[in-house]
């Protein structure tokens, strides 16, 4: 299997024939391939004939197949006798490590793969209280955050605006459906930054727990998955004719998850 394998084992990428046709896009945007069995005439020794010898009277052995959309082979397996029926193939396939077949990582970034982000958040040497900073006279703070009760799955995101007083300014909380939670964390900061833009609050102060959000809103990055790639990219256009600043703030979140979660479902 070291020759007929994927282009890209991580699967980062929808590919183009998904990403470009209305028909599949988005219900087909995490199909890798397609698969299916075949019988190939081949020539066996006559001693070992005999299991592959199907209906036909000729050694024909099972074989099961992958491809991708560009039609080029990415696995094979040959070695299945006649009489195998694909439904044991397949499942003996998939469950032997041995035999490397193709499937995304297991893990819940697989989404960041897709625009280059790698590994995973590190954990926080210490449980540490949390003192919140009020913003420069001036300026307006929001902090914010996002979650999801599963990966994807349902979640709920939401945000709340100070002034240097820590007085609010005001808040949102928004439901959000089959997301994941980086996803979550994404349209929370485009949401805060066009509520902030439509209140005529030009000087923002964000705070997130996610240092992803705060990665790529330092570089810019607009590449963000598709659903959400419009809000993300007025979000970035809009921080450009801000004063806009950002921090990372660790230990808030569990308590803020709750909440917002609490407000929406119940």
């Amino acid at each position: 299997m070291d020759i007929i394998k994927p282009q890209d084992s991580d699967f980062r990428d929808i590919p183009e024939e998904i990403l470009t046709d209305s028909r599949y896009m988005p219900h087909f945007k995490d199909c890798i391939g397609v698969i299916d069995g075949t019988h190939i005439l081949v020539s066996i020794s006559p001693e070992h004939q005999i299991p592959y010898i199907g209906r036909k009277g000729i050694p024909i052995p099972n074989v099961m197949a992958a491809c991708d959309f560009k039609m080029q082979l990415i696995f094979a397996v040959t070695s299945w006798e006649d009489t195998a029926h694909d439904s044991r193939i397949f499942q003996k396939t998939i469950r032997d490590s041995a035999l490397n077949f193709p499937k995304p990582p297991k893990d819940d970034l697989l989404i960041l793969r897709r625009f280059d982000l790698r590994g995973r958040p590190a954990r926080a040497p210490v449980i540490r209280s949390v003192i919140w900073s009020p913003p420069a006279p001036g300026w307006t703070k929001v902090n914010t955050d996002g979650a999801a009760l599963s990966s994807p799955g349902d979640g709920g995101c939401g945000g709340i605006f100070c002034n240097c007083r820590a007085f609010v300014n005001g808040c949102f909380v928004v439901p959000l459906d089959h997301v994941f939670a980086f996803e979550a964390e994404l349209l929370v900061a485009s949401i805060a930054i066009n509520f902030a833009w439509h209140n005529g609050w030009h000087r923002i102060w964000l705070e997130s727990d996610s240092s992803y959000v705060v990665q790529l809103l330092s570089s810019r990055f607009e590449h963000v998955p598709w659903r959400i790639r419009q809000a993300w990219q007025r979000c970035i256009y809009q921080i450009s004719k801000m004063e806009f600043q950002f921090l990372i703030s660790l230990g808030r979140g569990i308590r803020l998850r709750t909440l917002f979660l609490s407000m929406l479902w119940g």
